[in-house]
């Protein structure tokens, strides 16, 4: 007799490297709003930020239980404990629109128990917390999964495991390259792409810090969305070539690259140039993975 689903159905159950990527994900959609929220202006844009924790909490909270999921280790006990640790956070969120707390009270609860380290290891900042709250975590990702319960083995399912469904990412990859032309690109073509988007970037930079928000910043900021669409399709056709051809893999990709760059320059730890330096190097061992057959 299978058993008893619950009241609400199971979430899609998360693997170990689907945990450790939405960790990252959720890592660097994190980031940029810590920064917002430290903006001296406020006003709206604490809001903005507030409403990204929010969305980023949901988003966390369902790869969470999906890994437990996955793990075998959801139960009505683990429920009743999680559902616990909601109701603070949620008390925790109210008291920071109240305005009763400065900083991120979601991370600080979640990394509070960084506090039987030794002083010079607790978190004194934001993206400290946010760095604890996902270094915590990644033994979770390090847990087995467990054999899936026979009442979820949907026929669908099954077929997918057996290879009788075909694979729906290769169809899109082939619509899209008979649609748009686009071909795949190998290691050292992407790294000289890479390279020339880079270098035509160098002088938008500086035609933007010597415009003072004339002509030139908008003409730069023109050139700026230019590049970043070619950089998108030579992107794409890298990790197509690598082997990979889930849209979800290319737009994390991008993402990552993007929060590395442009972090480092919102904290002003580096100028424009340096995080052209930053998006250069930190594409460059993706150029070494070798080319790959996809399966079709």
């Amino acid at each position: 007799m299978p058993p008893a689903r619950g009241i609400f159905p199971p979430l899609p159950r998360v693997s170990p490297i689907g945990f450790l990527r939405s960790l990252l994900t959720v890592g660097c959609l994190w980031l940029p709003l810590i920064l917002l929220q430290t903006q001296p202006d406020g006003g709206a844009v604490v809001w903005i930020a507030r409403l990204g924790y929010v969305v980023l909490g949901v988003l966390w909270w369902v790869k969470f239980v999906g890994r437990l999921e996955d793990a075998g280790w959801w139960s009505p006990q683990v429920a009743g404990g999680v559902s616990l640790i909601i109701g603070t956070l949620a008390i925790g969120i109210l008291r920071q629109i109240a305005g009763l707390r400065a900083h991120s009270y979601f991370l600080f609860v979640l990394s509070h128990p960084a506090s039987i380290f030794p002083t010079w290891l607790r978190p004194t900042n934001d993206y400290e917390m946010l760095a604890l709250f996902l270094v915590i975590q990644i033994p979770l990702a390090l847990v087995t999964s467990n054999p899936r319960p026979e009442y979820l083995a949907t026929p669908t399912y099954l077929r997918r495991r057996a290879g009788e469904q075909p694979n729906i990412f290769a169809k899109l990859a082939d619509e899209r390259r008979r649609r748009f032309g686009r071909k795949s690109l190998g290691g050292f073509p992407f790294l000289f792409a890479v390279l020339f988007i880079g270098t035509l970037w160098l002088p938008l930079i500086y035609i933007d810090s010597v415009s003072n928000g004339g002509i030139g910043t908008w003409i730069s900021r023109f050139g700026y969305l230019v590049l970043a669409f070619l950089w998108l399709g030579c992107a794409s056709g890298r990790i197509e070539d690598a082997g990979s051809i889930k849209p979800g893999d290319l737009w994390q990709y991008c993402l990552v690259v993007a929060v590395a760059s442009l972090m480092p320059f919102g904290v002003h730890w580096v100028n424009g140039y340096g995080a052209v330096a930053i998006f250069v190097l930190i594409q460059t061992p993706l150029a070494f993975l070798p080319t790959k057959a996809v399966d079709k």
